[in-house]
């Protein structure tokens, strides 16, 4: 099983065993419970900061990507209690919650680049609240370009949001070629 994310106690770990599970993990004791099962294989999970929610991608099925969020309880919530956040086809990455629970940041391709966005939730039922709005457009360098999507990824703090970017540049040098 791979590490996703932990829980406030530190004694419990959000964790994916198949590509397909969630699970939590009790780290002192090595039991598990399943947290979600999703129909089609699923990355970037993430806890909400009290950790009643997880969001995580998962591919659909015409070619998509999505972005939900599900309960966290037991019995572990139906897919039809999921909620679904944003949809793309070209690039969704790295959904983070903020430090209240009440906004999701995410990377998008929605508008042809890969632009840091931010889908305000309700407090209470974690549906989105209103459109999604653009947080930092990265349309030249320094940006995502280049970048593998896996290294895609943001870090959220209390008063800051952490992205990293790269910049490729190189120069062409010429010299006259001597003939003799």
């Amino acid at each position: 099983c791979a590490v996703e994310d932990f829980f406030p106690d530190s004694k419990r770990l959000l964790v994916t065993s198949t590509p397909r599970r969630l699970e939590r993990l009790d780290a002192e004791t090595g039991l598990k419970s399943q947290v979600l099962t999703a129909p089609g294989p699923l990355s970037d999970p993430r806890l909400s900061p009290d950790c009643r929610w997880v969001t995580f991608i998962m591919g659909k099925a015409d070619g998509t990507a999505a972005i939900w969020i599900a309960p966290v309880k037991d019995p572990p919530a139906a897919a039809r209690d999921w909620i679904p956040i944003a949809e793309d086809q070209r690039v969704l990455n790295s959904p983070q919650w903020s430090p209240d629970g009440n906004l999701l940041y995410y990377i998008s391709g929605r508008d042809g680049w890969s632009c840091v966005w931010g889908q305000r939730l309700n407090p209470a039922t974690k549906r989105p609240h209103a459109q999604a709005f653009a947080v930092m457009h990265r349309h030249r360098t320094p940006g995502f370009t280049g970048m593998p999507r896996s290294a895609r990824t943001l870090a959220i703090a209390a008063d800051r949001l952490f992205v990293p970017f790269v910049e490729i540049r190189g120069s062409v040098w010429t010299a006259k070629v001597s003939s003799r």
